[in-house]
């Protein structure tokens, strides 16, 4: 989809299981297989990890200093290491056969795609 759009593509690192690195060329498609551990458990940790550490911190700043400036800087600061302990995770499980997305076919190449358009009961 990037392509279509900006021009530029992502790269993603994939384990191939059983095949060869040589079977593949630029600009091949290819089906993916991302494990749902590392879908789920990776949108939590990085949705509520940093709210979690940014609301004990500025509980615990306010606890020891009053004022709504010492709750709000406990808040960033919490919110900040909570995006420190995501940046390590993320470094720690880099290859972590769990997280890694996986082949799992290459597609044939067989000239252009065709497209059908159906119509639909609410098409005008």
């Amino acid at each position: 989809m990037n392509k279509a759009f900006d021009g530029r593509r992502n790269q993603l690192r994939v384990m191939l299981q059983n095949q060869c690195a040589d079977d593949f060329n630029l600009d091949d498609q290819v089906e993916i297989c991302i494990p749902e551990r590392a879908i789920v458990g990776g949108a939590m940790l990085v949705y509520l990890l940093p709210l979690l550490t940014m609301l004990i911190s500025m509980a615990v700043v306010s606890q020891f200093i009053a004022g709504d400036v010492a709750a709000a800087f406990g808040a960033l600061f919490g919110f900040a290491g909570g995006l420190v302990v995501l940046r390590t995770h993320s470094q720690i499980n880099r290859n972590n056969p769990v997280y890694q997305p996986s082949v799992l076919a290459k597609k044939p190449t067989s000239g252009p795609q065709l497209v059908s358009v159906l119509n639909s009961p609410h098409s005008v």
